[in-house]
C-alpha cells in the first residue's frame, strides 16, 4: 500500500474513532446530566464535553501516531489536527446560534487539536520505550 494511501488511512480511522467517543460520551453526558435538545446544553454539560472532546482526540491522535507510516507520523498528526480543526469549525457554522456558544466550540477545536498532539507524544514515547 503507498504511504498517501495509509497515511489517508491513519487519518480517516482515527477521525471517525474520536466521531464515535464524542457520540458516545456526550450522549452518556447528555443522559447522566438530564440535558434533553429542547433545554440546549447547561455549564455542567458543556465542561463534560469538553473532557469527553480532549480524551477522544487524545486517543486519535495516540492511534493516528501508531497507525501512521514510518517517517510520516508527523504528516498524518498535522492531517488530524487539520481534520480536527476545519471539520470543527464546519461543524459550528452548520450548528447555527441554537447550539453551542461560539468560546466553547472555539476552546473544544483549540483542546481537540491540542489532545492529537499529546496523545502522538504519548503513543511515540510509548513506542521508544519498547524498542531500548
Amino acid at each position: 500500500m503507498s504511504s498517501l494511501l495509509r497515511v489517508l488511512g491513519a487519518i480517516g480511522g482515527a477521525y471517525v474513532i474520536v466521531a464515535v467517543l464524542v457520540f458516545l460520551g456526550s450522549s452518556a453526558a447528555m443522559a447522566v446530566l438530564g440535558v434533553d435538545s429542547a433545554s440546549g446544553p447547561d455549564t455542567g454539560y458543556l465542561v463534560a464535553n469538553m473532557l469527553v472532546s480532549f480524551v477522544a482526540t487524545g486517543i486519535g491522535g495516540y492511534l493516528a501516531a501508531r497507525l501512521a507510516p514510518p517517517g510520516l507520523v508527523t504528516v498524518t498528526i498535522a492531517g488530524l489536527m487539520l481534520a480536527i480543526v476545519l471539520l470543527g469549525a464546519a461543524t459550528a457554522r452548520m450548528a447555527g446560534k441554537s447550539a453551542q456558544p461560539v468560546w466553547y466550540l472555539a476552546v473544544v477545536i483549540v483542546m481537540g487539536a491540542s489532545a492529537v498532539l499529546i496523545g502522538a507524544m504519548i503513543q511515540r514515547s510509548v513506542a521508544a520505550g519498547h524498542h531500548r
